[in-house]
């Protein structure tokens, strides 16, 4: 295919039924084949689409030797992604994208308020990339779901600035980050705080509850797949619960006691520690339906949920052994 072809591009700005476009570039190894197109005809195709914003699905693959993406030539796909408002999906597979030209590509991606999958495996992204990333992450107007990050330069530092960005991100479903030189033990032990924070009650709730694939090499460690298997609950409230009832098996009601206006002990706290342990029966009862609880918790239904109903009754007494005198009338109570 060449550049000759100006009826056909034409035609594409004018043609509004046309959704989804895949370039495959040449490369040294199939410089001959007429399945592929060259870089000035692939310039020219995204320049139309500066113009047609139609476009849904955008794919750029094997362009590592073809430069569509080199120099100064990656702002002409940043300026069409500028245009292409109604993507959804961004592949650029195995394209030699390096730190420097992922920037404005991200900076471009931030106004895709419909964008929830990018695929950037098989490129040259490094750390620098992985911090451009992680503002798209933490922009709260990104819709982003899927991100494939396998195959690139990736170190340890890099990975823990995307984890850090997931921190607080309630969008992104699925993580792949394999193939990268990070160590996969420090991986392991970092996500699994990322999802679960098992340092206080507080730790736990701000833990990420919407991961739900999560890929660092060729075996996601089992405490992690629990984790995950959680997550996938649509209410995140309840998977909160759930993971404080795990891990913090005993809670601790009185950090939770109020003080009255003369620095005396009240009962205003109660009501909510009761309405949390209903929620957390609900919780329990949830899981009943699709058997998470037998792998998370180790043990059977009827089990677990006694136990929720134990903690609650424990709560109660806990309150009742600070506070006698508020449970029980002055009236009533004898001096011996």
């Amino acid at each position: 295919m060449t550049s000759s072809n100006c009826e056909l591009y034409n035609g594409l700005i004018q043609n509004s039924s046309i959704k989804s476009l895949n370039l495959r570039c040449r490369s040294h190894r199939n410089a001959l084949d007429e399945e592929f197109i060259n870089n000035e005809v692939a310039h020219e195709i995204l320049r139309v689409y500066q113009q047609n914003n139609n476009l849904t699905f955008l794919s750029i693959e094997y362009a590592s030797h073809g430069h569509i993406l080199q120099n100064g030539v990656n702002n002409i796909l940043a300026t069409t992604l500028r245009h292409c408002t109604n993507l959804k999906k961004l592949y650029l597979w195995e394209s030699n994208v390096t730190d420097e030209q992922i920037i404005p590509l991200v900076d471009a991606m931030r106004g895709l308020h419909s964008l929830g999958c990018l695929h950037l495996a098989g490129n040259r992204i490094g750390n620098t990339g992985c911090e451009a990333i992680s503002i798209l992450l933490c922009d709260p107007n990104s819709r982003l779901n899927y991100l494939n990050l396998s195959g690139n330069q990736i170190n340890n530092e890099g990975a823990t600035t995307i984890i850090n960005s997931l921190a607080s991100n309630t969008k992104l479903q699925e993580l792949l980050i394999g193939g990268n030189p990070t160590t996969n033990s420090i991986m392991q032990q970092s996500f699994s705080r990322l999802l679960c924070n098992v340092s206080s009650l507080n730790s736990i709730y701000n833990s990420n509850h919407t991961l739900v694939t999560l890929s660092l090499s060729d075996l996601t460690p089992p405490h992690n797949n629990d984790l995950l298997i959680l997550n996938k609950s649509k209410i995140k409230s309840h998977v909160a619960i759930r993971k404080i009832l795990k891990y913090h098996p005993n809670i601790d009601m009185e950090q939770l006691f109020e003080l009255g206006s003369e620095g005396e002990l009240s009962l205003k706290g109660l009501p909510y520690i009761l309405d949390w342990f209903n929620r957390a029966g609900e919780a329990i009862e949830q899981l009943k339906t699709w058997n998470a609880y037998c792998s998370f918790y180790g043990l059977g239904y009827e089990r677990t949920r006694h136990i929720v109903s134990r903690r609650k009754l424990s709560a109660i007494y806990q309150f009742a052994q600070a506070m006698p005198l508020l449970f029980v009338p002055t009236s009533v109570t004898k001096i011996y």
